[in-house]
């Protein structure tokens, strides 16, 4: 089997230009470039040289605790969440109770925030501190009514946030003042 990495603004650029009347993408591989075609947009790239991390190495197997949310409220949560935050405060403490999701930040400039959310949760109580960018960029590309599997393991470790088993997104937390 080949590994191929294509550059992410070769993909970017041929997300952006398929043709919603375009049934399939035609992609043929060299040994230093890639065409995609779709539609009538064609797109060239030189492909990524070197080998391609061992990426699935950092994905932690599936958390002690995974909690469904839906990508539009969640969504919605965060961004406003973020609105009160700065460079120094950048993260946003997720703290996970029964049946509450309550997304909390602080920024000396704005103020603070505090956002609480409905959630299917019913194991101990969890807080974990994200930057609210990477998980919006995660949350942003689903549609609204996709359903998300937030899966953690406690406040220190890596969290993983899966779409059924199409999407699959590993988001650091950041380090808490204890």
């Amino acid at each position: 089997a080949r590994t191929t990495v294509v550059p992410t603004k070769a993909m970017g650029l041929l997300e952006r230009s398929i043709d919603a009347e375009a049934d399939f993408v035609d992609i043929v591989v060299h040994d230093n470039d890639v065409l995609m075609r779709a539609g009538a947009c064609t797109v060239s790239s030189r492909l990524v040289e070197g080998r391609f991390p061992r990426y699935r190495d950092v994905i932690p197997p599936n958390g002690s605790v995974n909690i469904p949310l839906s990508a539009g409220l969640f969504y919605s949560a965060v961004r406003q969440a973020q609105i009160v935050t700065d460079e120094e405060t950048r993260g946003v403490d997720f703290q996970f109770t029964r049946q509450l999701l309550t997304l909390s930040s602080a920024a000396s400039a704005v103020g603070d925030s505090r956002i609480e959310l409905p959630i299917e949760y019913e194991y101990d109580d969890l807080q974990i501190t994200f930057d609210p960018k990477y998980v919006g960029e995660f949350l942003r590309v689903l549609n609204p009514e996709t359903l998300v599997d937030l899966q953690l393991t406690d406040g220190d470790t890596a969290a993983v946030f899966r779409v059924e088993d199409s999407y699959t997104y590993v988001v650091m937390p950041l380090t808490q003042d204890r």
